[in-house]
């Protein structure tokens, strides 16, 4: 049973999350090169490791049942610079976010076809620099997306969520909880027939078996993912199906990787598969964002 183990690495990088926000480190931390802010996650993830034993055996042991080797340390270094990255980023300028993140290829990708709709699923590398990224994106390209998460109103971080919010153009794209919206599908059907907007939904894991869930096996271990995805690929099937991720270079920068798929089914026994055997260390399967809802 992984609910405990997910929600002591939630609560501990929340915390983490609003020590930076709250103490105003970011402002800091902004002027930091990417090598420096890597080596700051290496020390939180080491806190996280020593204070909490029991939880880091478990992962260690899902990770092993799923590649027969265990990567805790570069997992969790990877998981806290998510989290610095993503109290520190929204504060960037433009010219040190284009160092952060190559997003030349993609940019160019959809401009050359700026008259398509897509269906993105989005992979959780770095989940938090890819909703932004590619809400940006977008805006840019005077297009919206609809994106499957919704800002919280936490009073301790009001500030920091009215940047984000301005930043990276949320009240110009459409977003609610599909999952939790219990009129969701409805929004999501007048969406389609009534504009023009892209649709971005992550591939999530779940620990808990659901009815409808899709279900893959990684060597020893099941995995169970929502449908979320795989119902718009369905529902929308004039829309091409699209697959973003970021892979993580050796000075700690980022590129953006995309590809066009046929079929969810194919993709989740195939390409993803060879994704994760890839990036295993990238795969976040811990969800830590408290400014969502």
């Amino acid at each position: 049973n992984m609910d405990k183990p997910i929600f002591v690495v939630e609560n501990f990088a929340n915390n983490v999350i609003f020590v930076i926000v709250f103490f105003k480190l970011n402002y800091i931390l902004k002027y930091l090169s990417f090598n420096i802010l890597y080596k700051v996650a290496y020390f939180i993830g080491n806190m996280f490791i020593y204070f909490n034993p029991k939880t880091t055996k478990a992962i260690s042991k899902f990770q092993n049942s799923c590649y027969d080797e265990v990567f805790v340390k570069q997992y969790f270094n990877n998981l806290f610079y998510n989290i610095v990255l993503l109290c520190t980023y929204p504060y960037y300028s433009e010219q040190k976010s284009k160092k952060l993140i190559n997003n030349k290829n993609l940019e160019y990708f959809l401009e050359q076809n700026k008259d398509t709709r897509f269906n993105i699923g989005g992979i959780h590398f770095f989940n938090f620099l890819t909703i932004t990224t590619i809400s940006d994106i977008f805006f840019k390209q005077n297009k919206r997306i609809f994106a499957s998460f919704v800002l919280g109103d936490n009073k301790i971080l009001k500030n920091f969520l009215n940047h984000i919010r301005k930043r990276f153009h949320y009240n110009y794209h459409y977003t609610f909880n599909l999952a939790n919206d219990k009129n969701g599908s409805n929004k999501l059907k007048e969406l389609y027939e009534n504009t023009n907007c892209n649709f971005f939904l992550f591939c999530d894991v779940s620990f808990k078996r659901k009815e409808n869930n899709i279900n893959i096996m990684i060597n020893n271990a099941n995995l169970n993912f929502n449908n979320g995805y795989s119902t718009i690929t369905k529902k929308f099937s004039d829309c091409k199906n699209l697959i973003i991720y970021l892979t993580l270079n050796r000075d700690y920068t980022f590129e953006h990787n995309y590809l066009i798929i046929d079929s969810i089914d194919s993709f989740y026994d195939n390409k993803f598969k060879d994704i994760l055997k890839e990036n295993k260390e990238l795969w976040q399967l811990w969800f830590f964002n408290p400014i969502f809802e």
